[in-house]
């Protein structure tokens, strides 16, 4: 759901995607990601936390790193 929900939120912006998006982009029920995460703030903040602790945690501080993530954040 996660991945689904980063693929809707890069594509169309935060403000533009619904629950009903992310729920058929993950193929589950709009009661699923309720049940999961509650709203779509909370999935938002989900896919951030998990882009946090896996990527940035092994991210070294220099400039060739960050855009490396950039790059990746932008080609899905």
């Amino acid at each position: 759901m996660l991945h689904a929900a980063v693929g809707s939120f890069v594509a169309s912006g935060y403000g533009q995607v619904t629950i009903d998006e992310i729920a058929t982009a993950s193929r589950v029920t709009k009661r699923t990601i309720y049940a999961y995460f509650g709203d779509k703030a909370e999935v938002f903040t989900a896919a951030i936390e998990r882009f946090r602790a896996r990527d940035l945690a092994n991210l070294e501080s220099t400039a060739d790193a960050l855009l490396d993530v950039a790059s990746r954040l932008s080609c899905g």
